[in-house]
């Protein structure tokens, strides 16, 4: 058995095991209980700690024929389907990088760890929170600023456990084809704004983010706290009357409501995984071709888009309680985002500003060691360079999402991205770049419309929680990304023409 079928067996099982945890977090973290105390799953009606091996991923549900086995309620099949979506995500994940090998800079999950990391940590923090997100429009974003700093941590390993190749940003050709080139970049080596950010944006994009931070402190010390930083503490805790709508909604979701033991829906997603999982495992042992296995994204992001559906055909009163929350804000929207706007301003102004000058040096190509004045090929520099990537798409993320809040509101007088979304970008950019962040945003709306579309005959709220198709925009990136990527090369190569002014080549 290669190691690449053996862990797929692996992914699976551990994703189930981690989903089994993410349902104390979507459970817990709403109503502002610990996920340590008490350390043992309880029924969410009566209490009761919940036995061993009643806790077992999937089955135990089975088991118990979804009900408690103290007070014999229902327990909710949210459970189960989560920790069979948690299951999918990995499987997708491993199938991504160590099966198809959609990235031609990864050998294995020895050398790879530090990206498998980033990419798994990212995806189960993705679900939860969108499983929040669909039940009541709240969205923590402690779950997502955990993926943003293993999302920094692992690219800085796995950088550093490649050594010195990785100190040149990664390229894709004109061709489509993929792969990192030295950290020495002739001028005649064609380049485009698809690949890996140039080191000279990656430092003007943290930098600005940097400021950033520094701005809201300053504003904290003042005693005036950032919109930014309210914006955030209202997705975290919602307002007293939002949260017994909430709680309401989610009591429903979480203890089954009414209702027998209707197995059907988790039994096809897990005959789904089994079929995933046994294509996957059949192409690692090299028993099938490739010319199929595009197909296996497809039937995953089918899987999880037809969760996403079903999940959002049910009315809740959350539903009209955003609404309603959008529409007593929209007099103030565009005062608001002015202010939002006003907040930016010293970020903007230092990564521009730096930006400008490294253009004006002919500084925007030149490798990092050689940017910071160090010798060629310094043993810190895959090290700096993984953290500068991560970092800069988190800040480059987050940039999208503010734009288009900013943007949207000044356009249309309400709110038009929530703020939990944006750190959702941040959080894609900090584990898949920038580029992951910004064509997981178009897919995602080309996706919710394609959802709203299905369930408009059903579907009788006006509200859209957007965070699950984030997730799935994500998702679907993993396997479209190098075609999108070769698709828009040219045109990338002449804006990157345009922005790159000629000058001696780096040395």
């Amino acid at each position: 058995m290669t190691v690449e079928a053996f862990g797929v067996i692996v992914a699976g099982a551990f994703g189930a095991a981690i989903g089994s945890f993410l349902n104390v977090v979507i459970f817990r973290l709403p109503r502002g209980l610990s996920i340590r105390e008490p350390r043992w799953s309880f029924c969410p009606r009566c209490r009761t700690q919940i036995r061993p091996r009643h806790n077992l991923p999937i089955i135990g549900w089975f088991i118990l024929r979804g009900k408690c086995a103290a007070c014999g309620q229902p327990i909710s099949a949210i459970y189960p389907t989560i920790e069979a979506l948690t299951a999918l995500l990995f499987m997708v994940v491993w199938d991504a990088l160590f099966v198809m090998r959609q990235l031609p800079a990864v050998d294995s999950p020895l050398s790879d760890w530090g990206l498998l990391l980033a990419w798994l940590s990212l995806f189960a923090c993705l679900l939860a929170i969108s499983a929040m997100d669909i039940e009541s429009y709240m969205i923590d974003v402690r779950a997502l600023n955990l993926a943003m700093v293993i999302g920094v941590v692992g690219h800085t390993l796995w950088w550093m456990s490649r050594g010195a190749e990785f100190a040149g940003p990664f390229l894709f050709g004109k061709d489509g084809s993929a792969g990192f080139i030295p950290s020495v970049v002739p001028r005649d080596v064609p380049r485009n704004l698809i690949d890996t950010p140039p080191p000279a944006i990656a430092l003007a994009a943290c930098a600005a983010g940097v400021a950033w931070a520094l701005t809201a402190l300053v504003l904290r010390w003042f005693g005036v706290k950032p919109l930014t930083e309210e914006a955030a503490a209202s997705e975290e805790s919602p307002g007293a009357e939002a949260d017994d709508h909430r709680e309401s909604d989610q009591t429903a979701y979480l203890t089954g409501g009414a209702g027998g033991f209707r197995p059907a829906p988790v039994i096809l997603l897990c005959l789904v995984i089994l079929v995933l999982g046994g294509w996957q495992f059949a192409e690692a042992q090299g028993w099938l071709g490739a010319s199929l296995d595009r197909w296996r994204g497809v039937l995953g992001a089918v899987s999880l888009m037809a969760a996403v559906v079903a999940s959002s055909l049910d009315v809740r009163e959350a539903d009209e309680q955003i609404i309603e929350e959008i529409e007593s804000e929209r007099p103030q929207a565009r005062r608001v985002a002015m202010i939002e706007f006003a907040h930016f301003l010293p970020a903007l102004g230092v990564g521009f500003g730096l930006l400008f000058y490294y253009g004006s040096q002919h500084l925007l190509d030149t490798p990092l060691d050689a940017l910071l004045g160090a010798p060629a090929g310094a043993a810190w520099a895959p090290a700096l360079g993984g953290a500068l990537y991560a970092g800069s798409g988190m800040v480059l993320g987050a940039a999208i999402g503010w734009f288009v809040r900013i943007g949207g509101t000044l356009a249309f007088g309400k709110e038009a991205f929530g703020s939990g979304d944006i750190f959702i970008l941040g959080a894609i950019g900090a584990c898949l770049g920038f580029w992951g962040a910004f064509f997981s945003f178009f897919l995602s709306v080309f996706l919710a419309l394609a959802g709203v579309l299905t369930t408009s005959f059903a579907k009788k709220s006006r509200a859209l929680p957007f965070g699950p198709w984030l997730t799935l925009g994500a998702i679907v990136y993993l396997w479209v990304g190098p075609f999108i990527a070769a698709y828009f090369s040219s045109a990338a190569n002449a804006i990157w023409d345009l922005f790159y002014a000629s000058g001696p080549a780096a040395s």
